[in-house]
């Protein structure tokens, strides 16, 4: 899941902790900072790669993120 920050910060839902990019104060209703979600049908897996692990699913879902959503 990709999530809108900058507006989870905005909405004052953010908290900062030192060891945490970002942490949500209490709760919040998530479908309203959700940008994208990926799972394995929307996610190619790379040309000889028979089996996703979770570090390769998860370098190839930001790389198509950031093709789709990055400046």
């Amino acid at each position: 899941m990709y999530f809108d920050a900058h507006k989870i910060i905005l909405d004052g839902f953010a908290v900062r902790d030192g060891a945490h990019i970002i942490k949500i104060k209490d709760k919040m209703r998530i479908t309203d900072y959700i940008v994208y979600m990926y799972d394995e049908t929307n996610v190619d897996i790379p040309k000889g790669i028979d089996f996703w692990t979770s570090s390769l699913f998860t370098d190839e879902a930001n790389k198509l993120f950031l093709k789709v959503y990055g400046k």
